[in-house]
């Protein structure tokens, strides 16, 4: 494999990367799940999250918040 054929692959996350990387319980990032603030994706049994997916999760925090502060 090339580093070309790196690049092209999209990145994710695990649940537990995800959790440590935004400061968060794996208990919360369940609970996003579950309410379908945060989409998953399933490959072979594993629960993934893409980086789309994270970025559109925080970009979701910052609008909820930019409209509380007004």
């Amino acid at each position: 494999m090339t580093t070309q054929d790196n690049k092209a692959r999209p990145e994710s996350s695990t649940i537990s990367d995800f959790a440590k990387r935004h400061s968060l319980s794996q208990s919360t990032v369940y609970r996003l799940i579950r309410d379908g603030d945060v989409v998953i994706t399933k490959i072979r049994g594993l629960t993934r999250i893409s980086q789309n997916d994270a970025g559109l999760w925080l970009n979701s925090l910052q609008t909820s918040n930019k409209k509380s502060t007004r």
